[in-house]
């Protein structure tokens, strides 16, 4: 059966002719009819792909070979020599359909009846789909904003792309642009993949890498959490105040022991404050490398725990998130060390400011509130221990927050181009991704930065050094007490002269050493400041970032236990175990990142179980440790405070005793000797 084409009228006779090599008819049956409108008849060009027509008058096209199609230069295919073998890439033990053979699987193309590119050969964040690429979780790209045409041109191409019949426009045959180079995210939770710019990031983020906060949502953790339950916030910001001024509480009563039992006094607080130093400093700097080391999918159960763990780690710029209230006061990378520093400065002013009004113009005012050179003396060496006390607790987090923005581009800023071999790229700082190292404020504020850099950072450590080295050559300090037991009577009653306010206040850094390591202290601070700042900007989204950290976990590891600075057993094994669960918990990062990086996701999901029980039998076995030694103290000490009957004797048996010391008395003294 011919099918035809009308081409003429005669009088009311319609004249047809066969539809003609390559060419079809588009109806089922031809009537004739003596009115011109009721007839319309016509033939259809066989489109390109797999299709061709070599008969006249034919219904339907002819099917190419399985492998070959028809370019749209030669369509339509009049002979079966038309349909040429298929391009690179594509199946060509399929029917070619609307194209030239479908892409073959994790494929991609630029053009309908062009060849498919593999997505791992372009880029290992690619994901192909549909014959078509986009970004898969995890990753992230940037269409230019002035290039917005280009982004909508290739998401209807895409989108066109998938129909399986000739109805797509001719101008979504290809597309001529290059797609936006992949970058892989810092939290691959924070990017969920796609192909516009607006569907990439999870909710909350927003900017370079998906690494930025959108207003109503603060920075925590490495993450951005929603400012919906504002109560919690003020919360946050209440007991920042309160703890502030409880501290401030708490200096008063001390100076007044202080002054009244120096000895007895000062080994009750260096004794807390050396066990706070190791606690503190694992939770600093487990919180700050897991930060770092954020493209590791670490375990949800130490990611959980170490984001309730950092409210105890000094971090003042975090505790406080006042973009809740205010957008304006939201700080970036480049205010928060200034703001950190500030904030130190403003709470050391203060302790400070109350020694002068307490001890200087209070007892000019008031004549009966006078005190002596001695007490005068002791006052000083209070509100110096507690200003170094606070210095050191916040170094390490300021000093990261310092060596963030300093302005050396290849070590603090990451290249983020749009395009592959794009030169006119953009810099962003590592540290926050809103912030373009190309600016000239960042300039002029990082060389400021620089300057800070020079008197915080490098100046404090040395100051720290210079002043315990005079302190290890004094006399004074070389008769200081070595045993680890405190006599009630001669402890209680001592109260030696100082000749040295500056030097003696530095005595809960070298206090739990023994003789030969007094500097042991600024080797942690060597230890805190490679593991919180040398990763984060010289292994940055490696990993080689966690190879490092952990290989600097297990050196000081074995310098601790080789030479065992620390004099009290119960603080060296403290230590000990908090430098065993950051070398552990490093290289089960390290073994987490190659599983993911060489095996398939199934294992994976196996692994990561495996992996999650193991961190926290670790970590809940040192919490338990703890806990066990703490009530085993705690229950000691009140055995041994029952046996005083002086109440402040009492507090200092049981706080001796809590902090892993033994009490003697004048008698038991003498029985021994």
């Amino acid at each position: 059966r011919l099918y035809y084409t009308k081409v003429r009228y005669v009088s009311d006779t319609c004249i047809c002719t066969p539809c003609r090599v390559g060419t079809v008819s588009n109806l089922t049956d031809v009537s004739f009819a003596p009115s011109y409108s009721r007839i319309a008849t016509s033939c259809e060009l066989c489109p390109a792909g797999g299709w061709f027509q070599d008969e006249a008058g034919r219904r339907d096209c002819k099917r190419c070979v399985s492998g070959t199609y028809v370019d749209p230069a030669r369509a339509p295919g009049t002979i079966p020599q038309d349909c040429t073998v298929c391009p690179t890439g594509t199946n060509t033990s399929l029917h070619a359909g609307h194209r030239a053979c479908p892409c073959l699987k994790g494929h991609y193309r630029m053009n309908r009846f062009g060849p498919c590119y593999a997505c791992n050969a372009t880029s290992p964040g690619m994901l192909c789909q549909g014959e078509s690429a986009s970004v898969r979780k995890g990753f992230w790209w940037s269409w230019p904003e002035t290039e917005a045409l280009k982004e909508n041109n290739y998401v209807q191409y895409t989108r066109y792309l998938t129909f399986e019949n000739n109805s797509y426009p001719k101008w979504s045959v290809v597309y001529n642009e290059s797609l936006p180079k992949v970058y892989k995210c810092p939290l691959e939770s924070s990017c969920k993949g796609g192909i516009s710019s607006e569907e990439l990031c999870a909710a909350g983020y927003s900017g370079a890498l998906c690494a930025v906060c959108e207003p109503g949502y603060y920075s925590w953790f490495n993450t951005c959490q929603s400012c919906s339950q504002k109560w919690r916030i003020a919360f946050q910001l209440a007991l920042t105040v309160l703890i502030f001024f409880l501290l401030l509480f708490a200096f008063y009563s001390l100076d007044r022991l202080y002054s009244q039992h120096q000895r007895a006094t000062t080994r009750v607080l260096d004794r807390i404050a050396a066990k706070a130093k190791i606690i503190v400093g694992l939770v600093q700097v487990m919180s700050d490398v897991i930060s770092a080391l954020s493209y590791i999918p670490w375990p949800d159960v130490l990611l959980q725990v170490g984001s309730k763990l950092k409210i105890f780690g000094m971090n003042l710029v975090e505790f406080t998130n006042l973009s809740c209230f205010c957008e304006s006061l939201r700080m970036s990378a480049i205010t928060k060390p200034i703001f950190s520093v500030g904030l130190q400065s403003v709470l050391i002013v203060s302790i400070l400011s109350y020694y002068q009004i307490r001890h200087r113009i209070i007892p000019k005012l008031f004549p009966n509130f006078s005190v002596n050179d001695k007490q005068l003396s002791l006052a000083r060496r209070s509100c110096f221990r507690n200003s170094w006390w606070l210095l050191f607790l916040c170094y390490p987090t300021t000093s990261a927050y310092v060596i963030a923005t300093l302005p050396y581009r290849a070590m603090t800023c990451i290249e983020l181009c749009q395009y592959e071999g794009e030169k006119d790229c953009q810099w962003k700082l590592k540290a926050d991704h809103a912030v373009q190292c190309d600016y000239n404020s960042h300039r002029m504020v990082s060389w400021i930065i620089c300057w800070s850099l020079l008197i915080y950072v490098i100046v404090l450590p040395v100051l720290a050094a210079w002043a315990l080295f005079k302190r290890h050559r004094s006399k004074d300090y070389r008769s200081r007490p070595q045993g680890d037991s405190l006599n009630l009577e001669e402890d209680m009653s001592a109260v030696r002269e100082a000749k040295d306010d500056l030097h003696d206040s530095l005595q809960f850094l070298d206090e739990n050493y023994r003789f030969t390591f007094w500097y042991w202290e600024l080797t942690e601070v060597a230890r805190k400041l490679l593991l919180t700042c040398g990763i984060q900007y010289f292994g940055n989204n490696s990993l080689s970032g966690v190879a490092i950290a952990a290989i600097i976990a297990n050196v000081f590891l074995m310098l601790h236990a080789q030479f065992k600075p620390i004099k009290r057993t119960s603080e060296h094994w403290l230590q000990l175990i908090s430098l065993l669960i950051i070398s552990s918990n490093l290289m089960m990062g390290t073994l987490i990142a190659l599983q993911k990086a060489s095996s398939s996701e199934e294992s994976q999901t196996t692994d990561k179980v495996v992996f999650s029980v193991i961190v926290l039998l670790l970590n809940a076995g040192f919490l338990l440790y703890l806990a066990v030694k703490m009530l085993c103290a705690i229950w000691l000490g009140a055995k041994t405070a029952k046996k005083v009957s002086k109440p402040f004797k009492c507090i200092v048996c049981f706080a001796v005793c809590v902090t892993g010391g033994t009490v003697t008395s004048a008698e038991e003294d003498q029985e021994g000797h």
